[in-house]
């Protein structure tokens, strides 16, 4: 009788310590299925020089400038070199002319080229545009972007005789537009590579685009040194006048980089913009110059050729991309 006892009091005991397991098992099980995982969560490595750094899970920037992420961070002072180099290479679109001189017949060639890496220019920065956000965006940029320099015109045709360099008269008056439209368009190619860098590739992606962006930096300071200098200018001021024009590429960059949402929602109208500003000089002012100087046909010829040049580019660099992807 005691033996029976025992062993049903031991039977009793192994049930209500197996029911407990179980009810905490399910307690545990329960309270995992309810609590979120964190998105964000922070950790700390300690890098080469002994120094405890943090790290996010998500890639976000901290109050440095930096992107934060396990092996992507990207530096303020990496963007701004980079970006620096690539304004740089619209310089050697000028190359040439320090070795040649332009005939009238070439400097109409030279501006149906201009215009062809123009209209080249303002496709990409429509499609850049496009993929960054609302295509109304870009619509509303382009004819924004027509209206404001048909409104610079007349404000420049009001001042009469102006100068700028050695050129003077109407051809100055172009050449300013041109050059700031150049300036103008820079402005969104720099907010797109500053996009580029804060995104999740962060340095790889960052590069590919910076080095896209260089190579078309060439054609279109070749662009801009043949308008200048087939009307007088001097090479070496057609090389300083076309690093100018990418000089907001660097300056832009940076902050696009720091506040990539922002620049990101900004990047739509801005391209477009851009884009109205440069398709509105080509039509009204580049190529009926370059008609005049040079016969319909070559002009025509020369702007067909460099715009499949330019997208050319743009297809190499898009299979690399999509590759690399």
């Amino acid at each position: 009788m005691d033996l029976r006892f025992k062993k049903v009091l031991l039977f009793l005991l192994f049930i209500v310590v197996l029911n407990s397991y179980v009810r905490a098992e399910e307690k545990e099980n329960s309270q995992r299925l309810i609590t979120a995982p964190l998105k964000n969560t922070g950790s700390t490595v300690i890098d080469g020089t002994g120094k405890e750094r943090a790290f996010s899970s998500d890639g976000t920037t901290n109050g440095l400038g930096e992107r934060k992420g396990l092996s992507n961070r990207v530096s303020v002072v990496t963007v701004a070199l980079f970006t620096l180099a690539m304004a740089a290479t619209t310089g050697l679109g000028a190359i040439p002319f320090f070795f040649v001189e332009l005939d009238p017949q070439w400097a109409g060639i030279c501006n149906g080229m201009a215009a062809g890496v123009m209209l080249a220019a303002s496709f990409d920065l429509i499609q850049e545009g496009q993929d960054h956000g609302s295509g109304n965006w870009v619509v509303i940029g382009i004819l924004t972007g027509g209206v404001f320099i048909w409104l610079c015109k007349k404000v420049l045709e009001q001042y009469g005789e102006m100068s700028m360099l050695d050129i003077k008269g109407a051809d100055a008056a172009k050449v300013i537009l041109v050059v700031g439209i150049m300036t103008l368009h820079s402005f969104g190619e720099g907010s797109g590579v500053g996009v580029s860098f804060a995104g999740s590739k962060g340095l790889s992606q960052g590069l590919l685009v910076t080095l896209a962006i260089a190579v078309h930096n060439i054609p279109e300071g070749l662009a801009v040194s043949m308008v200048l200098a087939s009307r007088g200018v001097s090479p070496q001021n057609a090389m300083l006048w076309s690093v100018i024009t990418s000089l907001p590429q660097p300056i832009v960059a940076v902050p696009s980089f720091i506040c990539a949402d922002a620049f990101n929602k900004f990047l739509p109208f801005a391209t477009g913009f851009a884009a109205g500003c440069m398709i509105w000089m080509v039509v009204a002012e580049v190529l009926p110059d370059g008609f005049k100087e040079s016969s319909p046909s070559h002009v025509a010829s020369a702007a067909t050729l460099s715009v499949a040049f330019m997208e050319g580019l743009s297809v190499v660099f898009q299979n690399f991309s999509h590759n690399y992807k």
